[in-house]
């Protein structure tokens, strides 16, 4: 009768372990917030028409590597915000959602083909803090080889242009 108690006793503190070492090697696994370094969260772009849901999924995917490539910048993923607030995804972001979560920018976005069958894209990335919109986008194209790339170039060109600016001091 002792040896299954203990056997029972040695599974739990085996499991106890396990997530001890999870959880330690989560917040461990999250690098440091470097000087100067500015968190944006790329949720998935909002797909307006059914037929523009492969849009959203490849150029949400192309900006985030995109944005990786920009040293003061941590990109991280975010939950896909909600289609029923008023505004969003057309104009302003709900500044709600990412109130607590770290985040200092949030792009938004969404993707629709339009009824001559060319593809109208929308980016607006906002400053949370501030609450103003920091680049702003509209794109209408037709799908070619590479309109992922060219696109997410674009955004994150004036995205870093935009992020010198801020850093510039002020003239007097």
């Amino acid at each position: 009768m002792q040896a299954p108690m203990l056997r029972r006793l040695r599974v739990d503190i085996l499991v106890v372990a396990t997530l001890a070492v999870a959880v330690l090697l989560t917040v461990l696994g999250r690098p440091a917030r470097a000087e100067g370094e500015r968190v944006i969260a790329v949720p998935e772009l909002h797909a307006m028409t059914p037929e523009a849901s492969d849009d959203a999924i490849g150029i949400t995917a192309e900006l985030r590597r995109r944005f990786q490539s920009v040293p003061s910048l941590r990109v991280v993923d975010a939950p896909k915000a909600p289609t029923d607030v008023p505004g969003y995804p057309d104009n302003v972001p709900p500044f709600a959602l990412w109130r607590d979560s770290h985040v200092d920018i949030v792009l938004i976005g969404n993707t629709v083909v339009l009824k001559d069958g060319r593809h109208r894209l929308s980016v607006r990335i906002w400053d949370l803090a501030k609450r103003v919109q920091i680049v702003g986008h509209v794109f209408v194209y037709s799908p070619q080889l590479g309109y992922e790339q060219e696109i997410a170039d674009v955004v994150r060109n004036a995205l870093v242009e935009a992020l010198e600016k801020e850093n510039e001091p002020e003239r007097p």
